[in-house]
Formats: C-alpha cells, structure tokens, sequence
C-alpha cells in the first residue's frame, strides 16, 4: 500500500483562501461604515427636520375659532407663518450634526421643501402645497399637513483595497425625511 505524503497541505488551503478572507474583511468593514454613516446621517436629517418645522408658526397653523357674546362663530382657518427660514434652519443644523464624523461623511448636501396646507399661503410664501409626495431614489414621503421635507445626500470614502475590488472611490447615500410642527393645546 503507498500512502501519500500529506504534510502541508494545511498551508496550501491557508494560502489559497487567505486572499478570499482579507476581502471578505475589507468588505464587512467598508460595509459597516456605510451603514454607520447611513444611520448617523438618517438621524442628522430628522434633527434638522424637526428644528425647521419648528420654525413655522404653530399658533397660525392651529387656527382659531372664537365665538362672540351674541353667539356668532368665527373661524380663522390655519394659516403658515414663517417665524424664521426653515430652509437654513435645517441646513445649519445638518451641518453642525454631520461635522463630528470627519473623514466619515463627507460632500453633505440637502434640498429642503417647506408644505402649506393653505393654497393662498402656498403661493404667497413659494411653498409646496399639501398633499404632496417628493420621491428620490426609490424614497418616497407624503406630506398631508404643513412641515418640512428634506433630503440628505452624502459620500463615505472606501479603503484602499475595497477600492481596487469595486472600482470606486467612494459610495454616495441619501435619506429623506419629515417632519411637521408641533401643535399646542
């Protein structure tokens, strides 16, 4: 009976797939900071959103009704009052949010629109006016009441080796969020 000499061959399949495995690590690690960047970058957005949203007027939105001593009803339908400008508002903050990654995200941009249940006001301030979608990339928001649609896009750097195997330098993501004012009692 021969018996063949089978020493080593522990390094040969070591040898073989090592390759394999450092990809598969660079991959999972770019992966997860995407997803990190991603997360960081969703929370940022709804941040800014609810800070912009509160820059309408909540009083004008909530309307009155106010009846008089002979019983007359008066209604004063909600109305959007710009107490400041959302759409800076939310910039400035999405930007003081997104600095603390540093090398993480990177090329933050934002388009921001600002939703008027009232047509005249709409037109009056150059808002959208309720219902209305906005869609991007598959992202979908409906906004029935007045508030604040945003939509954030960045880019996280890849490294090096996750490079040479995608072809890319960087990956760009985007979310879009809402939010509306909130409404006193």
């Amino acid at each position: 009976m021969i018996r063949k000499d089978d020493r080593g061959s522990a390094t040969l399949w070591f040898v073989y797939f090592l390759p394999v495995l450092l990809v598969v690590l660079v991959l999972a690690f770019d992966l997860a900071r995407a997803y990190a960047a991603r997360v960081a970058l969703k929370q940022s957005a709804a941040l800014a959103a609810r800070a912009a949203a509160m820059e309408l007027d909540a009083d004008a939105l909530a309307g009155s009704v106010v009846t008089d001593a002979n019983g007359n009803v008066t209604v004063t339908p909600p109305k959007l009052a710009l107490t400041g400008n959302a759409d800076s508002t939310f910039r400035d903050v999405l930007t003081r949010n997104t600095g603390g990654y540093g090398s993480l995200i990177r090329n933050v941009s934002a388009d921001v629109w600002t939703v008027n249940e009232d047509p005249a006001m709409a037109k009056k301030y150059g808002t959208a006016q309720a219902p209305t979608v906005q869609t991007w990339n598959g992202y979908r928001v409906e906004m029935k009441k007045t508030g604040v649609i945003g939509l954030v896009r960045a880019t996280v750097d890849l490294s090096p080796l996750a490079r040479m195997i995608l072809g890319k330098q960087a990956l760009d993501i985007s979310v879009i969020t809402a939010a509306a004012p909130e409404m006193r009692p």
